[in-house]
């Protein structure tokens, strides 16, 4: 993926030097970047996308203010359940940082963490429903560093997921919303920072806005 213009607002995830959109194709707004590394036998750690997470503030704003207030100072458990149970506007935007990967790959590592995050909501592992996220991809799709990933929680709990810029799939489920969105804003993140961010812009842009 090229250089973003210079007239674009960009936030830059620190370790991988990925810039990511402040604003989504769709207006909605970032507030958290992080990184997905995978440790190699237990012992290295390997960087292997970059990631944006994107909210429709106003919405979580109808959603959230009535049911927090006062506001507090940091956000809780219930703000992030809240909007990992919620039906609003999210979306994350994964960059791939590590060479050599292909849709077999990604396809795997995505599925294992997607798995593990629906046992926090059903008994079910639900492979069916794993397999049509991804499942209109092409597995032999190179996947080289640059290559873009958006997938979107869509009203009525429609997960879409995009690979360079084309719809691979529109999965309606809230149970795979909530298990997809809880990788990041759950209880186990992916990146804790990233989750700390993210509460920290829900704070202060929206329920102190």
């Amino acid at each position: 993926m090229g250089a973003p213009s210079e007239s674009i607002s960009v936030v830059y995830e620190e370790s991988t030097k990925v810039a990511f959109p402040s604003f989504s194709e769709d207006g909605k707004e970032l507030c958290a970047v992080g990184v997905r590394k995978k440790s190699i036998m237990g012992l290295i750690a390997i960087k292997i996308y970059a990631f944006g997470i994107y909210a429709d503030w106003k919405a979580l704003e109808e959603i959230l203010k009535p049911m927090f207030d006062p506001v507090p100072d940091k956000a809780s458990r219930e703000m992030y359940s809240a909007i990992v149970d919620g039906d609003m506007g999210l979306e994350v935007r994964l960059e791939i940082v590590f060479g050599g990967l292909n849709m077999h790959m990604v396809k795997k590592i995505f599925n294992d963490n997607l798995r593990a995050s629906i046992k926090n909501f059903s008994e079910d592992e639900h492979g069916e429903l794993l397999e049509r996220v991804l499942g209109e991809a092409k597995e032999d799709i190179k996947l080289p560093a640059g290559s873009v990933i958006q997938i979107k929680k869509l009203p009525g709990y429609v997960l879409q997921t995009q690979v360079k810029g084309e719809v691979v799939s529109e999965v309606e489920s809230k149970l795979l919303c909530q298990a997809f969105f809880n990788m990041y804003l759950g209880d186990e993140p992916l990146d804790a920072q990233a989750k700390a961010s993210f509460g920290k812009s829900l704070i202060s842009n929206v329920l102190k806005n």
